[in-house]
């Protein structure tokens, strides 16, 4: 049997996400308030957002800044933003990567972009 490259790299990947631990609200309450999350969107555009213990958030998408706010979910987590998604609220679920390292999936499972917590 040969292998591609192709294959090889999609086994790679799927290994990876079945290692990767689920994050709870709870966790993500307790781990990433009042820090810089850095990371990039799924079209490689460069993300910082800060979540409040008061629920404010602030986010910055290239050079498009945005305001709102955020909740733990038992999933994951929540926000509502002023400009993005006409103020719709989004939740996501969160896998971690590494010690501050994460990826963020959309509701349809699709991934929303990586994320650390610096």
């Amino acid at each position: 049997m040969k292998w591609n490259a192709t294959a090889a790299v999609m086994l790679v990947a799927v290994g990876q996400a079945a290692h990767a631990q689920e994050v709870t609200g709870k966790e993500i309450q307790e781990q990433w308030v009042g820090k810089e999350i850095v990371g990039r969107a799924p079209n490689g555009a460069r993300v910082i957002m800060t979540m409040n213990a008061d629920g404010s958030a602030k986010l910055l998408i290239g050079a498009l800044p945005d305001s709102g706010n955020w909740r733990p979910w038992e999933q994951g987590y929540c926000t509502t933003w002023k400009g993005m998604r006409g103020g719709q609220e989004m939740c996501f679920t969160v896998k971690r990567e590494g010690d501050s390292k994460f990826q963020v999936f959309r509701p349809d499972g699709v991934a929303g972009g990586t994320l650390e917590v610096k």
